[in-house]
């Protein structure tokens, strides 16, 4: 079994993605800002599971993470960087601090998270290594109003693909899920909405999930530095306006 830090992992696809692994019996370290959800995750798994209350806006926070995980003598194996929080701002009221906050978030949180984690890693023969970057289809399509989420998940994908380069030497296999559209909530769906779908309904957790399994095996070594589109085929599709 391995250990494995998810960030973002109480609510949303990090929920289903934590209780997954724990299912899994894999050890799994909870980072979220949301302390009461995380906790309740990890006591139903109390000798599997750790919660670390973290603010992943703060550059700071990716150290101090770290240095709670070498306080528990744990060693990761692979990191899941899904923390992440929509924004949608009319671009002529957005302000540094969302800009500043978003970035924090959903682009320099999952770099300073890897140069927390390669740092106690030896290069070469080091064995099993897993990053998973968990962007978003509004890296490659937008709607009005979401410049700052849109930069920063395409960040991420290109960011994904660089550390695939440079964690070379330490065998570490590096890539991106970008979700499409994944209902998470209780929400009630249109069949126009199930329709913009190839594949005839919305996503859900599960859908991720699955390709978190798939980037986890352990032979799993030839894809590297690549970005998963999950989103039934709506990226896909040609619209027209009549």
């Amino acid at each position: 079994m391995k250990t494995i830090l998810v960030t973002g992992g109480s609510n949303g696809i990090g929920k289903a993605i934590s209780i997954h692994l724990l299912n899994l019996g894999h050890n799994v370290i909870i980072a979220d800002i949301d302390e009461t959800a995380g906790k309740q995750i990890i006591d139903v798994y109390p000798k599997q599971g750790l919660f670390i209350c973290a603010d992943l806006r703060k550059p700071q926070t990716a150290a101090e993470i770290f240095s709670q995980i070498d306080q528990h003598r744990l060693n990761v194996d692979a990191i899941i960087n899904n923390a992440g929080k929509g924004l949608t701002r009319n671009l002529a009221e957005l302000t540094e601090d969302d800009i500043e906050d978003a970035y924090g978030l959903l682009l320099r949180a999952p770099l300073l998270i890897s140069k927390e984690w390669i740092k106690r890693r030896t290069p070469s023969l080091t064995g099993y290594g897993r990053i998973i970057n968990i962007a978003s289809t509004r890296a490659i399509m937008s709607e009005p109003n979401g410049e700052v989420y849109a930069m920063c998940k395409g960040g991420l994908v290109s960011l994904t693909h660089a550390l695939a380069n440079s964690l070379q030497p330490y065998n570490v296999q590096v890539n991106c899920i970008s979700p499409g559209w994944i209902v998470t909530g209780d929400i009630r769906l249109s069949e126009a909405d199930k329709l913009q779908h190839p594949s005839n309904r919305t996503g859900y957790p599960k859908d991720i999930v699955q390709a978190v399994d798939y980037l986890l095996l352990d032979d799993n070594v030839f894809i590297n530095g690549q970005n998963m589109i999950i989103d039934g085929g709506m990226t896909k599709k040609m619209i027209y306006v009549d």
